[in-house]
């Protein structure tokens, strides 16, 4: 292999995702959207973001630079409850750093009665999600 090139591998480990996803990731809740949940990651490497929409879904997009002597960013987010429940499920044993966090969108997810972004939330279901957000802002805080 020649120096600078690197290649994807066909097969990426679940750890080697967990990890990347532990320093590189984010888990959130979308106040715009009746806080739904999202993860998304951000790299300059698009291929391993790539890999990622194969592997789990999602999109990847090109993040907005401020300055032009930098390297383009991308970002890949999920943000459907059923893809986010899969992939979190999937790494969560390899976490470290985010395991309070995707522990608590699990929990969030368990408990929802409602998955449709089109309807509006009973009084009940949008008091929890916005426990649930306001907890994870907390377990964000504690790492």
């Amino acid at each position: 292999m020649e120096k600078g090139d690197r290649r994807m591998p066909s097969l990426i480990s679940l750890e080697y995702i967990a990890g990347l996803f532990d320093g590189e990731g984010c888990i959130y809740a979308s106040r715009a959207k009746y806080y739904a949940l999202c993860v998304s990651m951000g790299n300059t490497y698009k291929p391993i973001l790539d890999k990622m929409v194969v592997m789990f879904g999602g999109m990847v997009r090109t993040k907005r630079n401020y300055s032009k002597n930098v390297q383009p960013c991308y970002e890949w987010i999920l943000n459907g409850a059923f893809q986010i429940f899969e992939f979190l499920t999937t790494i969560r044993p390899f976490l470290i750093i985010k395991e309070p966090q995707a522990w608590l969108a699990l929990e969030s997810l368990s408990q929802r009665t409602s998955y449709t972004g089109h309807n509006r939330l009973s009084p009940e279901e949008f008091v929890l999600r916005k426990g649930f957000s306001l907890a994870l802002q907390q377990a964000k805080r504690n790492t």
